[in-house]
């Protein structure tokens, strides 16, 4: 079983955070298509939301924290997604997903425990985006 230790986890999640590391520029979609997340999925599982008002969102300012169970991970600022004042194309959002700043590659995906009905104006569909690594399970 592969074993990271912590402060090498650190490391890990610092670097990828660098100004020339990937992470440096992610870009968040919502996705609208009811597809669970797999290590398997790629960038055309998703059905990005088209909602009034929506724009995926590239947050800046991600962060190492610590989980005292799970270890390290990065967290970026809420990316406080935002229906427009009159809704004519309604969504149903099942999750979120992160790309490089292009929109063409894929890093991460999550499933939202519930879908969110995004079909009255206004509607906020706050997500937090983070990232993290586990190399064994929590103790």
């Amino acid at each position: 079983m592969l074993v990271i230790p912590d402060a090498q986890c650190q490391a890990i999640l610092t670097d990828l955070l660098t100004t020339t590391g990937p992470f440096n520029t992610i870009k968040v979609h919502l996705f609208q298509n009811n597809n669970t997340p797999t290590r398997q999925s790629v960038l055309s599982d998703f059905t990005e939301a088209t909602f009034d008002g929506y724009t995926a969102i590239a947050p800046a300012g991600g962060v190492v924290a610590e989980d005292p169970v799970l270890g390290p991970f990065i967290q970026w600022p809420l990316a406080p997604f935002l229906s427009g004042g009159t809704i004519t194309t309604p969504n149903t959002i099942y999750g979120y997903y992160v790309t490089d700043s292009g929109s063409a590659t894929l890093y991460w995906a999550e499933l939202f425990a519930s879908p969110v009905n995004v079909a009255t104006p206004l509607f906020p569909v706050p997500v937090l985006p983070t990232f993290g690594l586990v190399t064994q399970p929590p103790a």
